[in-house]
């Protein structure tokens, strides 16, 4: 995450003496044994012979990621491993990649010396300025 605030350099008597711009900029992708990995999994069957339900999966292929709302991932590179096989599926933990985010928001104040009563200061801020949209992770259907 990266912050930063100027004050502009303009002289006096231009109406824009002690104004300020601020920013913060973040982007985030995904690292080992970050939020951002998923464990793939599955429900249902005992493949492994060890009287639970569900577990790991098989992965069957690479996963490619369309990364669109609807498929972050491609499901079908899992697999539910052989009824009875006596052992638990081949997929890693962390195996899926979830979505980074990015963030940037601005901001512009302006300080106003008041004679006697002080100083006010008239800002505005805008979050999201680049209007980046950020998915959540996905969830099981």
């Amino acid at each position: 995450m990266n912050q930063a605030l100027y004050e502009l350099p303009f002289g006096k008597g231009n109406g824009w003496q002690k104004m300020a711009l601020a920013g913060l900029a973040a982007k985030h992708a995904p690292e080992p044994l970050d939020r951002n990995f998923l464990n793939p999994q599955f429900s249902g069957s005992d493949p492994s012979n060890t009287n639970t339900v569900g577990g790991r999966p098989d992965l069957l292929g690479p996963i490619n990621y369309p990364q669109t709302l609807a498929t972050w991932f491609d499901r079908t590179a899992f697999g539910v491993p052989q009824a009875g096989s006596g052992r638990f599926g081949n997929a890693a933990r962390n195996s899926i990649v979830g979505p980074g985010y990015v963030l940037f928001n601005a901001g512009v104040a302006k300080n106003f010396n008041l004679e006697k009563a002080g100083k006010i200061q008239l800002g505005a801020s805008f979050q999201n300025a680049i209007n980046h949209f950020n998915y959540g992770q996905p969830r099981p259907r």
